[in-house]
């Protein structure tokens, strides 16, 4: 039975905030060792840049992992 744990990795620049750049920040993330299950971003344009790049990775969500952001902007409504 795998050992749940939480990992951390470094935030992307202050600069970092619009789709694009967290797209690029996810990639790296995705391509960690231990690829998270659950990915939480503080925004939901942080969520959608994650989704994109989890889908440019071919990757499948929620099937290979969830992800959660938070501010209800109509995009995501």
């Amino acid at each position: 039975m795998p050992t749940e744990t939480i990992v951390t990795f470094p935030m992307p620049s202050p600069d970092c905030g619009a789709i694009g750049g967290w797209f690029q920040w996810a990639q790296a993330l995705l391509q960690h060792t231990r690829r998270p299950t659950v990915i939480l971003v503080m925004g939901d344009r942080l969520a959608i840049g994650t989704i994109r790049a989890s889908k440019a990775s071919s990757l499948s969500v929620p099937h290979d992992g969830a992800i959660v952001g938070f501010d209800d902007i109509p995009l995501t409504a």
